[in-house]
This record gives structure tokens, sequence and C-alpha cells, in this order.
């Protein structure tokens, strides 16, 4: 799982820059964030079907928080900064997921 968030970073990097590509690089960094969270949550003993379900599911303020209280502190020094970043890009990430699902 982590080696698929770096993989959605890199593409994020990529695409990044180029306006005409907003939309795309929100998404695989959101995709990014979730997936290493995810991974950084299951070495913390969840499991994945409690992940794939609320509150957590898609939601990165939901993961964010989980891993802080599973001090993930203590391996990402920069809390604060992810703090804004995540709940930032959670708004958007939230909102594309719920469009997404609704188009079937």
């Amino acid at each position: 799982m982590l080696r698929y968030a770096e993989e959605y970073r890199r593409a994020a990097k990529l695409v990044h820059g180029n306006a005409e590509l907003l939309v795309p690089a929100y998404t695989l960094l959101g995709h990014c964030y979730e997936l290493a969270l995810k991974a950084y949550l299951i070495a913390r003993w969840m499991s994945v079907e409690d992940l794939s379900g609320k509150p957590y599911g898609h939601n990165l303020t939901a993961l964010w928080d989980e891993s802080l209280k599973r001090r993930i502190d203590r391996l990402f020094p920069m809390v604060m900064l992810a703090d804004d970043v995540i709940g930032t890009l959670n708004i958007y990430f939230q909102n594309m997921n719920s469009a997404t699902s609704r188009l079937g």
C-alpha cells in the first residue's frame, strides 16, 4: 500500500504546475495521503476492513486523526503543517469522491 502511495505522489508531482491539470493533481495527492495513512494504521494493528468503512474510508481528516492517536508524530515531525494540508485537501477529496460515487 505504501508503494502505491509513493506512485501516486510521483504522478501528482508530474502534473503539478500545469494549471489545466489541477484537479488530477489534487486527486492523485489525495489518494497518496489516503494510502500512506492507511499503510501506517495497518502497521499499527488496524484492519483493512475497519479502514474501509466509516468513519475512515476516503476521509483524510479521520485517517489523520487516528494516525495522530497512534503517534505518527514520532515519524513525521511536521505535524502542524500536515494538519493544515490534510484538512484543506480533505474538503476537496471528500467532494470529489462524493461526486464520483453519484455518477455510478
